[in-house]
C-alpha cells in the first residue's frame, strides 16, 4: 500500500514537471523569440512580461530596461 502511494506521488510529480517544462518551452518559442519583448525601466518600456516569464536586466542601469525571458531559459539556451 505504501509503495503504491509513493509511486503515484512520483508519477504525478513527473507529469506536473513535464507539463511545466513543455509550457515554458512553448512560451519561449512562440512569444518571446518572435517579439523580443522589452520590459521594465524607462517609461517607454513599461510592458509587462507574460505569465511564466520575468524581466531580465540587461545590466545597463535601472532606466535601460530589460528583456522578457522564461524562468527556465538557462535550460533552453546553449
Amino acid at each position: 500500500m505504501r509503495t503504491k502511494v509513493i509511486v503515484l506521488a512520483l508519477f504525478i510529480t513527473i507529469v506536473v514537471l513535464g507539463i511545466f517544462i513543455i509550457w515554458q518551452l512553448k512560451l519561449r518559442n512562440d512569444i518571446l523569440t518572435k517579439y523580443s519583448l522589452a520590459c521594465g525601466g524607462d517609461w517607454s518600456y513599461m510592458n509587462k512580461c507574460p505569465i511564466g516569464s520575468y524581466c531580465r536586466d540587461l545590466g545597463y542601469g535601472k532606466l535601460a530596461g530589460g528583456v522578457c525571458t522564461t524562468y527556465l531559459d538557462s535550460l533552453f539556451t546553449r
